[in-house]
Order: C-alpha cells, then structure tokens, then sequence
C-alpha cells in the first residue's frame, strides 16, 4: 500500500458523490482499464496470501467481486499464480502470466500497461491483498478523475495515501518504463502538481494483507 502523508488538499468523498460519473455506464465514454496487481511473493505473510481463504473464499475473489466492471474497458490481472490466474478467468476478466521471478513491481506495472485497452483515459492499479475496498469507494474515485483526466487521483485516510490509484493516458509510458524496483508511488513523487485526493473515512478499506494475523484482523472488521 502507498503510505505517505496527506497534504490536506484533497476532495471529500460526499463531493465527488455529488459529481456525475464520467464512465461508461452513467452515459459517457471514458474508456478506463483497471489493472490488479497479484504478482507478490508473499514472503511477510509466508504462502502465496492470495489463496488464502477470506469469508469462505479465496482472498483474490474480494476485489474481483467488488470491481464494477461496466465501469471498466478492460479488466487485468498480473499474476507468477497460475492458480490466480485460474480464478481470474472464471470472472471474465484478462489474466496475463508475470515470469519474473524477482518480485519486482516494475514488471507488474509494465505488464498491465501493455495488455490495458487501446487508448485508455487512465488505468487504475488495485493490489490483490485489499479485501475490505467497496464498490462505492472505487466508483468515488472515477467520479473525480472523470472530470480531469489529467490528474492522478488517489484516496487518503487517515492523513495516508492508499491504493487504488487511477494514472492518466499521459503518465502510461513513464510507469511503462519503471526501472528494476520502481513504483508507482515514483511517477506520483514526480508530478506532485497532478494528484488529486479524495478524502474517505473508512479506514478498514485500505487495510491490506501482509501477515498471517491480517486476515483474521480483516475478517473482524
């Protein structure tokens, strides 16, 4: 998860419900790739987490059950689990085997840009280990971006940045070209003038999973 401070500049998430969403579904054409980063290696949490059960199912079906995927050209998922990737295709949605083998986030990265659909607006990055996100809270964050597409646009809680983070079409080739280990959080350090926050107060949505102990901590909340 991103984790840096909030410089206090951000939209409300009441606001942003109050705008018209500028996605597909609500009228427009804005086309938007989401892209689902599931490449881990999960060393914290010991054993591929994204397997692991939450509610009664595999923990990856979280978010791919929360996605309003009307909202969405196209749908991605970068995964090294082949068993992932199984999962993925039962919900309709692209998956793309990641062979890197050195758990390095660039290559995630890289790899949804080059499979997001032609010409997208922006693409939306989720990690795979957020169980908690709710559809609403990713439709807030559209609503934003809808009506500037040249911002990147991201949520704070809690005075924290967290996933996830929507990239307009003009910052695709700088993130496609990430050196070894970067990460998204290095495009957004680089155009500070862009971001756009939107405030939410539901702190257990941006709650991820790095250790064993997290799920029983998410199941709780």
């Amino acid at each position: 998860m991103l984790k840096m401070e909030n410089n206090s500049n951000c939209h409300s998430q009441a606001d942003s419900k109050n705008l018209s969403s500028g996605i597909n579904a609500f009228g427009t054409n804005i086309k938007l790739t989401a892209v689902i980063m599931a490449s881990g290696h999960g060393k914290r949490f010991g054993s591929n987490k994204l397997l692991e059960e939450f509610r009664g199912k595999p923990l990856i079906e979280s978010i791919l059950s929360q996605l309003p995927k009307e909202d969405f050209a196209q749908v991605v998922v970068v995964s090294i689990y082949d068993e992932v990737l199984r999962i993925v295709e039962k919900f309709g949605y692209m998956g793309i085997k990641n062979n890197d083998t050195t758990d390095d986030t660039a290559t995630t990265i890289k790899l949804g840009c080059e499979n997001a659909e032609p010409e997208s607006d922006g693409i939306m990055f989720f990690t795979g280990d957020q169980p908690l996100l709710k559809r609403e809270t990713i439709l807030s964050l559209i609503n934003v971006f809808s009506h500037d597409m040249s911002r990147i646009v991201l949520p704070v809680c809690e005075s924290k940045r967290g996933n996830p983070v929507i990239f307009p079409a003009a910052l695709l080739e700088e993130l496609s070209s990430l050196q070894q280990n970067g990460r998204g959080r290095d495009v957004i350090a680089a155009h500070k003038d862009l971001v756009a926050e939107v405030c939410f107060d539901r702190p257990e949505e941006f709650f991820d999973i790095d250790f064993k102990e997290d799920i029983r901590r998410a199941a709780a909340l």
